[in-house]
């Protein structure tokens, strides 16, 4: 059960979670230190809650979906970067996501026991949506962790 005292009042039980009883006190906590560290506001749009892959770590609780109203999209990689220094084990970022009608980074942050790590970018062209997956050893190569 989340201590929501120890996250207040940058999260509360009240926002977006979708049924807090599932959510995983150790994904509150990861994402109130990121929070913390980029020193902004971050705003949960979907918890247990919405349509998500049939697997989604969503439905267990071990993932949410927010987006980061006050960075501007050139500042994606960097928020994708400082996500990769706490215990997550699924970042996702979205290219497309809106928050009171304006373009603003998405983020799918997740925490479930693995040995590996997941990130994904998903991009929205002209051509319609695209994912591009990576690894650590490609982050790595590209200079970005």
């Amino acid at each position: 059960m989340v201590d929501w005292e120890r996250v207040a009042p940058e999260f509360l039980p009240t926002e977006r979670w979708g049924d807090i009883e599932l959510i995983r006190p150790e994904l509150v906590y990861a994402l109130h230190a990121f929070r913390l560290r980029i020193n902004t506001p971050i705003v949960v749009s979907y918890g247990t809650q919405g349509q998500h892959a049939e697997d989604s770590e969503h439905y267990t609780g071990h993932a949410v979906d927010v987006v980061i109203p006050k960075v501007a999209m050139d500042g994606m990689l960097d928020l994708f970067i400082e996500a990769t220094r706490f215990p997550f084990t699924s970042i996702g970022l979205y290219t497309y996501w809106r928050y009171e009608k304006r373009l603003c980074p998405g983020m799918h942050l997740g925490i479930e026991p693995r040995d590996v790590r997941k990130y994904w970018i998903r991009i929205e062209d002209a051509t319609g949506l695209s994912d591009w997956g990576m690894t650590l050893k490609s982050l790595r190569w590209l200079g970005l962790v």
